[in-house]
């Protein structure tokens, strides 16, 4: 997920144009990635800072 391309997009609608291929791991292997962005995304009072800890 892409949260760079998300924020540029200013909250239009998101679409997965390769949702029926399923990720390929030759296109992203996951020991070149330098950093992961993650958003919790959910009501107030739910549990998101207990899964952070």
């Amino acid at each position: 997920l892409d949260l760079d391309y998300l924020e540029r997009r200013g909250g239009e609608t998101i679409t997965c144009e390769n949702a029926e291929s399923g990720s390929k791991e030759e296109e992203s292997p996951a020991d070149t990635l330098d950093r992961v962005k993650v958003v919790f995304l959910g009501a107030p009072r739910v549990g998101k800072s207990s899964i952070i800890r």
